[in-house]
């Protein structure tokens, strides 16, 4: 057997190995949130790790590095970091902290370490974390995240329960951290949905910068640059109410008041928003990276949710911040609003006047159908930049002299062409939507998919007008299970709030049938996950309990193949008796081996029965048999 002294020096350096392996793994853990987050470049990362698996190595050694040295270089950055933020203000701050926090991680690890210090740099972990979590919309620094909630339960223990001078640390059974961890999990689970996020008060304030596509309400019909492509997604549209159509105008802006270099706002008369009578179809709206204050809706407004929003001439504004998610409920028939206006300056009634002879005579559709084939057939589309003469008015001389531009030209020339025929027309920009991905149910709005049409007033309504000579987009129907995810993790978990569990509890409580499909996915998804555990825990413990035995039976099984078959039916003692009769020079080991199993199968005693049976087994194989007595 070895000696009780073995044992525990074995222990203690098994426990530091380990204690060394979660402290290094949890703190590179909190670096891989932050890198996940977009936070942490990739090759620093790599460059830290390669520090932590030097300092995992060298785990209790002193290293070259002193904390008079640390004190000094902790000044150092201090001293750098109010400077940046003097030089470059809010923007650099999350830059600052992130690099304050890497700094006292990595300062924390190379200094020597003991219990304390160890729980200061799964602090520091936690911290980096956190980090992680208030500035990215990303699910992807949850990999980070379920390292630490598995390490962290486990280094807790062994620093309860060990010490680095003496004492084993006490052995816990394969079933104890799958438990921990389930707790950890349901109990996060229930506090999501309890607590609320608010919104992101840091991002409106401008402690980080988000990165957002802008969506310009005037039109730049003299650009000299060429129209950059940019997929980036700012909007998502869930259809919940009424015949989804292929694609669809989203309009945010009506441009009404014209001059000599184009289509601009008209008056900001300011007043409540004029709902139209009835409704047809109803959308929820989730704008993601969209730096706009403009109330997006196609056809005409019957009502939105929240209601907190001021019109200014045709347009919607948001009272305050734009909301993560709105609902507007619109009318197919059209916008019934009063703005509209006729007027053409001096500078465009050259425009007008070709648009007469064009138009010619005949109801007013079949004339402005005239036009509309007109400009398409006269002018072709570009995304290139356009040089205007200076002085000279870009709708007049893209009609009469470059015959090239976008879709924002097309609709201008477009619109002043119809108000030469007496009839109100504005430019409208917005989003022509037309990519549906029927993984999620929803359509995604991109920032190529910013356009420019006319809407021109007639018969007591506003018509949408498409002015551009091919067709921007075709309606499209993909499936991307990723966006999928990604949406359902931005509106379930970033952007959860106080209206969402109201909202859901008045679903679940008051309309049982009428449960949204994310929620629905999401509880499914959940009782799932949880039944699948289940199965796995309860199939885990009976073949744990089954296999309660394994050990014993293998020291049976090699005594058998010794030449030392034991009575199956008899018990541990009578065995002992038998090993005792017939093989003395193994009896010590039995009864060691057969003290240790017993206490450890039916006293719940913490015993590396591992260990116990291999030492056994070796003095099996080490032992000869010898008879001695009669045979039973």
């Amino acid at each position: 057997m070895i000696p009780t002294g073995s044992h525990l020096r074995a222990a203690n350096m098994s426990s530091l190995s380990r204690i060394a392996l979660l402290t290094t793994g949890i703190s590179a853990a909190g670096l891989l949130s932050l890198s996940l987050a977009d936070l942490l470049a990739w090759p620093l990362f790599l460059l830290l790790l390669g520090a932590h698996l030097l300092v995992c190595r060298k785990f209790h050694e002193p290293l070259p590095v002193t904390a008079p040295q640390i004190t000094v270089l902790t000044l150092l950055l201090f001293t750098f970091e109010l400077f940046r933020i003097s030089q470059y203000g809010w923007e650099v701050v999350v830059p600052s902290l992130r690099d304050i926090i890497v700094f006292f991680a990595i300062a924390r690890l190379v200094l020597p370490k003991t219990g304390r210090e160890i729980y200061q740099i799964v602090g520091i972990a936690l911290t980096e974390n956190l980090l992680s979590t208030i500035f990215t919309q990303s699910p992807l620094f949850l990999i980070g995240l379920v390292f630490m909630a598995g390490l962290i339960p486990m280094i807790l223990s062994d620093l309860d329960e060990a010490s680095f001078s003496e004492g084993p640390c006490r052995k816990t059974g394969l079933l104890h951290w799958p438990k921990v961890w389930a707790g950890i999990f349901i109990t996060a689970c229930i506090l999501f949905f309890i607590i609320p996020r608010p919104s992101s008060t840091l991002i409106k304030s401008g402690v980080i910068k988000e990165t957002k596509t802008g969506f310009s309400e005037e039109i730049r019909l003299a650009r000299g640059e060429a129209v950059e492509s940019d997929r980036s997604i700012v909007m998502r549209v869930v259809w919940s109410r009424g015949t989804m159509p292929e694609l669809f105008y989203l309009g945010g802006s009506r441009l009404e008041k014209l001059s000599k270099d184009g289509f601009t706002k008209g008056d900001p008369v300011q007043s409540g928003y004029f709902p139209e009578a009835g409704e047809t179809d109803m959308l929820t709206v989730y704008p993601t990276g969209l730096d706009s204050l403009n109330v997006f809706f196609p056809f005409g407004l019957s009502r939105v949710s929240p209601g907190n929003c001021i019109r200014r001439g045709p347009n919607l504004y948001w009272a305050s911040d734009a909301p993560p998610v709105y609902e507007i409920r619109v009318n197919r028939s059209g916008a019934h609003d009063p703005y509209g206006s006729t007027h053409v300056p001096e500078e465009l009634l050259d425009v007008t006047h070709l648009s007469l002879k064009a138009a010619g005579q005949g109801p007013l559709e079949v004339r402005i159908g005239r036009l509309e084939s007109y400009l398409k057939t006269s002018c072709s589309y570009t995304l290139d930049g356009l040089r205007v003469p200076p002085g000279d008015s870009p709708i007049r001389w893209f009609v009469f002299e470059g015959r090239r531009g976008n879709c924002e030209h097309f609709a201008s020339a477009m619109a002043v062409m119809v108000r030469g025929l007496g009839v109100p027309a504005r430019v409208v920009t917005g989003f022509l939507v037309h990519e549906f991905n029927r993984a999620g149910g929803y359509f995604i709005v991109r920032a190529d998919d910013a356009h420019a049409w006319v809407e021109y007033f007639a018969d007591g309504v506003w018509h949408t007008l498409e002015a551009t000579p091919r067709r921007i987009a075709t309606a499209q129907r993909e499936s991307s299970v990723i966006d999928a995810w990604k949406f359902r993790w931005i509106r379930w978990v970033i952007q959860y709030s106080l209206e969402d569990q109201a909202r859901m509890v008045n679903t679940v409580l008051f309309r049982p049938h009428d449960i949204e499909h994310e929620v629905g996915y999401a509880l499914a998804g959940s009782a799932g996950a949880a039944a699948f555990a289940l199965a796995a825990w309860l199939l885990y413990f009976k073949t744990a309990r089954r296999s309660k035995g394994g050990f014993y039976r293998k020291v049976v099984r090699a005594m058998q193949r010794k030449g030392l078959p034991l009575d199956a039916g008899a018990t541990h003692e009578e065995h002992l008796e038998q090993i005792a009769l017939r093989w003395p020079a193994l009896r010590s080991h039995f009864g060691a081996f057969l003290g240790d199993y017993l206490a450890w199968r039916f006293g719940e005693r913490k015993i590396d029965i591992r260990e116990s049976t291999d030492l056994m087994l070796r003095a099996i194989r080490e032992n000869r048999l010898q008879t001695y007595g009669k045979k039973d």
